[in-house]
């Protein structure tokens, strides 16, 4: 059997937050490795956690996810990082926006309120 995908959640609702996480129980193939509120928090966390998948809110109360994102591609680590927003149509309707989160190595934008086990299968695969 294959280990488990490390995830690491960035988000500083608590009640998102919660509901995420017990969602994220009823997957087998992960495990949540770490659960901050703060990019810095998670920028200071990422070695100890070493996941394999980050999920990150967009808008957090010191910097932007996609500032998070920017650092942690500079850090040249191998990890898949999901932007979590309630402003999913800003960021697909902005062509700027999409690319430079291509830049940083975002590989989906998931709208909070659609976030399901469908929808993080097709990102553990």
């Amino acid at each position: 059997m294959q280990a488990p995908t490390k995830i690491m959640v960035v988000e500083d609702s608590l009640d998102f937050l919660t509901a995420l996480l017990a969602t994220l129980v009823l997957e087998p193939r992960v495990k949540v490795v770490a659960a901050v509120h703060t990019g810095m928090q998670a920028l200071s966390t990422l070695a100890e956690a070493a996941p394999d998948l980050i999920l990150l809110d967009y808008r957090l109360p010191d910097i932007s996810g996609v500032e998070v994102a920017r650092r942690i591609r500079q850090q040249n680590l191998k990890v898949k990082i999901a932007i979590l927003t309630a402003y999913a149509e800003e960021f697909l309707s902005s062509g700027p926006l999409m690319t430079l989160l291509a830049d940083t190595g975002v590989v989906d934008v998931i709208p909070k309120s659609g976030f399901t086990l469908a929808r993080l299968r097709t990102l553990l695969n």
